[in-house]
């Protein structure tokens, strides 16, 4: 009976050990794995302004997040996605090209759909892009002249308070705060259309092809021209101001709020 006993003593101390370095392993691991997925692969790759104001930057498929930088030039990161390859990073040095005072970046990656993230200065006033393929995510108050041109592009404005001109054959657009001056457009041929906005005097055109329409503003007196299929429309008829909006869905639904 005691050998017994002294037998199920040591079992239990030895479980006891077994169970703590199986814990420490774990612990080691997923420690080592966090820290790869939120290490950058290589150091920021720094472009210099040169005094430009504007930027043009001409993406392959990617999934790019820009943010305001703090430093004068603009910053650009590559990181993994979770258990992809490592790719030869080399060979997605940006291309640059400075005409005057516009900045002319490429990134080509026809092998392979990296995670960018790119820091702009404040100082930038204009700001274009070309996207293939990817998601585009504009983390960071926007306050420069934005143009985007996408084929398969998802994209996804935080807060925007100037010109906005958004062009994508297919992908859904989101703006979710901001301030919009006349004359901004987002155009969709497949996809769909979100934006949570205040508008200025002036004429705006939001339109899919095949998609549906949310737009909410606290704008008052506009004048708001609903093509297609309307769920809710807040606001009256004519209107005494002089925001007109058109909100033009050929196959889908127009959902249009007075409030957000």
């Amino acid at each position: 009976m005691i050998k017994t006993e002294g037998m199920v003593k040591i079992l239990l101390v030895v479980g006891m050990i077994v169970v703590m370095l199986l814990m420490f392993s774990c612990s080691k691991s997923v420690s080592q794995e966090s820290a790869w997925r939120n290490t950058p692969l290589n150091k920021p790759i720094e472009i210099r302004l040169n005094n430009s104001t504007r930027i043009t930057f001409d993406l392959d498929q990617a999934d790019v997040t820009f943010y305001t930088g703090k430093e004068k030039n603009i910053q650009i990161t590559y990181e993994p996605k979770a258990f992809e390859t490592v790719p030869d990073y080399s060979s997605l040095a940006p291309d640059v090209k400075t005409v005057k005072k516009e900045l002319h970046i490429s990134m080509q990656s026809p092998d392979h759909h990296p995670h960018i993230n790119i820091y702009i200065p404040p100082t930038v006033e204009q700001i274009t892009i070309l996207h293939e393929k990817g998601t585009l995510l504009f983390n960071d108050d926007i306050t420069a002249q934005l143009t985007v041109k996408g084929n398969k592009s998802d994209i996804k404005v935080n807060y925007i308070q100037s010109l906005l001109n958004i062009n994508v054959s297919e992908g859904n657009v989101s703006i979710m705060k901001g301030i919009l001056p006349q004359g901004s457009n987002i155009t969709v041929e497949v996809g769909n259309i979100n934006v949570c906005a205040d508008l200025e005097d002036g004429e705006y055109l939001f339109s899919t092809e095949y998609g549906n329409i949310d737009f909410r503003s606290n704008t008052k007196g506009v004048n708001l021209s609903a093509i297609g299929y309307t769920r809710l429309n807040d606001f009256p008829g004519y209107q005494a101001g002089a925001t007109s909006v058109t909100l033009d869905s050929k196959v889908g639904f127009i959902s249009a709020s007075g409030e957000y």
